[in-house]
């Protein structure tokens, strides 16, 4: 009753100060640090995603253990279990699915097979896993089913054993109806180590500033706290105020679930960044892609440098827009739908659009990259192209145009693509270009140009280019898909001073034309290894 009362006046007086949950205008925000503000994924119950997972680099799960009963188990997952069976849903799939529905489940056996199979087994012996249990138990007190907790303890003597035997580095959590809540007690002392997760709005209150193991709130290690409905962020607001109670210096990050918005996400971490940090940093269980979270926690997560998120009000009719990075300023490039105008937008000067004359604005689809370290390239299909010094972007004045060359709108040759090589300092435009009559494919470097094939029609293409410092060359490959033959050609070309441009080739690297071949120069102890890829081949020059 003390708990219930004490959490309702925190509650009430949250509630009637709206300041309580909003950002913190009193206190300076401060920038966290890498990795500070992370996710766990939660709901991602089919185990065909996690391989793609793990290699993105997750390693927080929360995973939806749910109790069937044995008829349900023989009804849904086709299978004999007399105490019942766990399989991985977060939803009820009785009520959710026909009767007839024959649909394949994962289940937490299942899992544990999965964290040893050999080609997942590295993942779970280098870093710590953390596979948090919210168990779905929807027949009462889970407490009263001994069925249910059979199967439950025959789950956790398995995962203990599979944790000892394969030596795989994998904590699981409790969390869900396998807490030690107020209505389950028979938790306090069940499946030994694994610590829970507590709840700041349902579990007792004293728990979270008391480790009493009589009473089972040593078993409460993991702070959970809601941030759903209107108040999102009235938890982590109260539980800030109490300096996170006994979690304060705990090993495990502070978690809250389960925003989904960007709105959400902005004031949560607003109101944690505006308080004491905590040695393990703050962690959303999210149930969104994770690419969507690291962009919509980019500006709270400015350190980490893994993806942006700013407004450019000044752009309100773009296509096609190409965001580059240029001596560490960020440059919109965009074709204006209503004037046909090429557009640019600084991130240092996001209201005010700057536009190329009719004269000189290019024809989308536009092709946008870094040329030098101060200037980008844009360029065109029609044979155009403009290169622009962005140094005025460090006073947050406008992209200033360097010069514009190379053709008209009416010329013959068309840009195929671009690359970019520097020796010594000094940096080289390289562009593809269908000559059009005069030449089927050509490369052009700076003032040069070398037709590569005349007879040619090209329309797509790929070029690369690289410096090699030790020899003063430039090296660049290029490959085409000539439309004429239905083939796919290659072409290595160097550059020095003293003997000009030398080109070798075409190679035929294949027979059928499928999409834009790709090509690269990698670098390797003092070597250069040219690559193409064509639609079935992967060639090496």
């Amino acid at each position: 009753w003390r708990a219930a009362c004490c959490c309702c006046a925190l509650a009430l007086a949250c509630a009637a100060a709206p300041l309580c949950f909003e950002r913190d205008s009193q206190t300076t925000a401060r920038v966290p640090a890498p990795g500070e503000i992370s996710y766990q994924i939660h709901s991602y119950n089919d185990l065909r995603q996690w391989p793609q997972l793990l290699r993105r680099g997750v390693r927080h799960f929360k995973v939806d253990p749910t109790y069937l009963n044995s008829s349900m188990c023989a009804q849904i997952l086709h299978v004999n279990a007399e105490d019942g069976c766990l399989p991985l849903t977060h939803d009820n799939p009785v009520a959710a699915l026909p009767q007839s529905a024959a649909v394949r489940f994962d289940t937490l056996q299942s899992l544990l097979d999965f964290v040893t199979l050999p080609s997942n087994r590295h993942f779970f012996t280098t870093d710590r896993v953390s596979i948090a249990l919210c168990l779905k138990f929807r027949d009462g007190n889970i407490c009263g089913n001994r069925r249910a907790m059979a199967v439950l303890r025959q789950f956790f003597a398995a995962a203990t054993q599979t944790i000892f035997q394969a030596g795989v580095n994998v904590e699981f959590i409790l969390d869900g109806a396998l807490t030690p809540g107020y209505v389950r007690g028979c938790m306090r002392s069940e499946f030994q180590p694994w610590v829970s997760t507590w709840v700041p709005s349902r579990d007792p209150w004293e728990a979270g500033f008391s480790d009493d193991p009589a009473l089972g709130y040593d078993r409460f290690q993991v702070l959970d706290m809601q941030a759903e409905g209107l108040a999102a962020g009235l938890w982590v607001d109260i539980m800030r105020h109490f300096t996170y109670g006994k979690f304060s210096a705990d090993k495990y990050p502070l978690l809250v679930w389960e925003p989904s918005d960007q709105a959400d996400f902005a004031l949560l971490s607003s109101l944690y960044l505006a308080g004491r940090p905590h040695p393990r940093g703050l962690m959303f269980s999210i149930n969104i892609d994770p690419a969507r979270f690291e962009v919509f926690t980019a500006t709270d997560r400015d350190s980490s440098d893994t993806a942006w998120n700013f407004a450019f009000p000044s752009i309100v009719n773009a296509t096609q827009p190409h965001v580059v990075v240029v001596d560490g300023h960020t440059v919109v490039v965009y074709t204006d739908a209503q004037t046909g105008l090429t557009c640019w937008a600084t991130r240092e000067a996001p209201h005010r659009a700057e536009c190329l004359t009719e004269e000189l604005s290019l024809l989308p689809p536009l092709s946008v990259t870094a040329w030098d370290p101060a200037r980008l390239l844009i360029s065109d299909y029609a044979g155009r192209y403009c290169v622009f010094d962005v140094a005025a972007a460090h006073s947050g004045g406008p992209v200033r145009l360097a010069h514009a060359a190379y053709g008209t709108a009416g010329s013959s040759s068309a840009v195929i693509a671009t690359a970019r090589g520097c020796v010594f300092g000094a940096c080289a435009l390289v562009l593809l270009v269908d000559g059009g009559a005069s030449c089927g494919a050509a490369l052009r470097v700076n003032g040069q140009m070398a037709c590569l094939c005349e007879s040619c029609v090209v329309k797509r293409g790929s070029v690369a280019a690289a410096m090699d410092d030790a020899r003063g060359l430039l090296l660049v490959v290029a490959a085409v898909a000539d439309q004429a033959r239905g083939r796919v050609l290659a072409w290595t070309l160097r550059l020095d001073a003293s003997t000009g441009m030398v080109s070798e080739g075409p190679n035929l690297i294949a027979s059928t034309v499928g999409d834009t071949p790709s090509v690269s120069i990698v670098h390797h102890d003092r070597d250069f290894f040219m690559c193409v890829q064509a639609p079935t081949v992967v060639a090496m020059l």
